[in-house]
């Protein structure tokens, strides 16, 4: 089947009847890359040998194979929604196959059962209502710069056309090899981005509107879920920052979750211990997480360098500690990717960082210190050890603080032992006593004899 690839990102690791990362590149680490965008100037060929050499797990052609035999590559999909237009799901196949197995194609849709008014790019949109499954009242939704028709997670059809589809593609891959798996995007705790400002009532769900019948909806998602799994291949979703309950459980239904632009030092206390225990139960139900920064790291504003060479520096830190305060011990489970820019090459974005083997986890990560800074801000330390070093972090302490510089430092005491301190780019330097550390900041302490 054709499949025209969207954009955007994300994947990871595998259980049971699922791959698993036994043959990860790294000891320490576990990585993942999305290839959507590349810069027009780039030598493909060239960084493609590079990507081959440095991340686990990739969404992109899987023809990368031939230079990298032990990748996993999977493929971008979305599932929720069909495009008005030619991108997959097709709605030309849908139709076909419908056709042929004898289904009834309004099965496959939400229908609005009252009329309504939805908010789209080009003004409000009127669409009409009514008690039986009509082309014409079918819910739509525009998402970036597509329309769309809303998928109804129920319908037994659709289950048996898009796993049939999806097996397909899987296998067909690209010149000869085939794809790992799928990340399916746009998962969020609950409806597609509709937008209603009238109206809204949706058959399908006893004419409740969106906001009355989300827990319905996605318990029928993550069903579908459930039923379109594959043998031997691994499905991920895009939950991005959301932690709610509903996320979990679809993330649980697949075989895991690519959280979008979830490492940033601008993630206050409360909410990074959330995401962190989300994780905790992903990843203890041997399920695939992979974290990812935000676009250039998400670097606040008004943040400086502290105790760093540059801002970038301090920020690179912070995002690899991020994932360090969550890491599987085993190596299995959770991944890190960087949320790059499409504007340079991905060798150019990489975190040397991340290169440097800090070992395993040997515990579990715990609050090491507690209290308030000068500012009189309440602050958490959180600290692991690993075999070959100590990461400490302090989470932002609330949304509305904003003071990053040494005035918001507090003095930190490290566990006996001799350490150096890593940054971004890999180097390492004398640890300056006294260890001061700032809001939302974070350190990689390497124990004197790691290299």
């Amino acid at each position: 089947m054709k499949y025209l690839v969207m954009w955007i990102l994300f994947a990871q690791v595998f259980l049971g009847t699922v791959l698993q990362a036994d043959a990860s590149l790294w000891n320490h680490i576990l990585t993942y890359k999305a290839n959507y965008r590349y810069p027009p100037d780039q030598n493909l060929q060239e960084e493609r040998e590079w990507w081959a050499r440095h991340y686990d797990v990739m969404v992109g052609d899987p023809d990368i194979k031939n230079i990298a035999p032990n990748s996993r590559i999977l493929m971008y999909l979305i599932d929720l929604t069909i495009f008005q237009s030619d991108k997959y799901p097709h709605y030309g196949e849908l139709q076909e196959w419908v056709r042929n197995n004898k289904s009834n194609l309004e099965d496959c849709f939400l229908h609005f059962s009252e009329d309504t008014v939805i908010g789209t790019p080009q003004g409000d949109m009127f669409i009409k209502g009514s008690k039986q499954k009509k082309p014409e009242n079918r819910v739509q939704t525009f998402i970036w710069d597509s329309k769309r028709w809303v998928v109804n997670p129920k319908s037994k059809a659709f289950r048996t056309y898009f796993k049939a589809s999806l097996n397909k593609m899987l296998l067909a891959g690209k010149n000869g090899y085939s794809y790992d798996g799928a990340f399916i995007d746009e998962h969020g705790s609950g409806f597609p981005d509709i937008k209603v400002n009238k109206g809204g009532g949706i058959l399908e769900y006893g004419g409740k509107r969106p906001a009355e019948s989300v827990d319905a909806y996605n318990k029928d998602v993550v069903s579908f879920l459930r039923d379109i799994k594959l043998e031997n291949k691994t499905i991920i979703i895009n939950t991005a920052e959301d932690t709610h309950d509903n996320c979990l459980q679809r993330a649980l239904g697949a075989d895991g979750a690519l959280m979008e632009a979830l490492i940033t030092p601008n993630r206050p206390s409360n909410a990074m211990i959330k995401s962190w225990q989300f994780i905790d139960r992903l990843s203890g139900a041997g399920k695939m997480v992979v974290m990812n920064t935000q676009g250039n790291l998400g670097i606040p504003e008004k943040y400086d360098k502290g105790a760093y060479q540059t801002v970038r520096d301090r920020t690179e830190i912070f995002a690899l500690a991020y994932y360090y305060m969550v890491k599987d011990k085993e190596n299995r489970n959770v991944y890190f990717q960087i949320g790059v820019g499409w504007d340079k090459p991905f060798s150019e974005q990489w975190i040397m960082a991340q290169e440097v083997n800090i070992g395993r986890p040997v515990a579990a990560r715990k609050v090491i210190s507690q209290g308030k800074d000068r500012n009189k801000s309440p602050y958490t330390v959180f600290g692991r050890e690993y075999e070959k070093a100590f990461v400490v972090m302090r989470p932002k302490d609330d949304w509305n603080y904003l003071v990053y510089n040494d005035s918001s430092g507090i003095e930190l005491k490290l566990p006996k032992g001799s350490y150096v301190q890593l940054h971004g780019d890999g180097s390492q330097t004398p640890v300056t006593r006294p260890v001061i550390i700032r809001n939302a900041d974070a350190y990689i302490f390497l124990k004197k004899s790691s290299k």
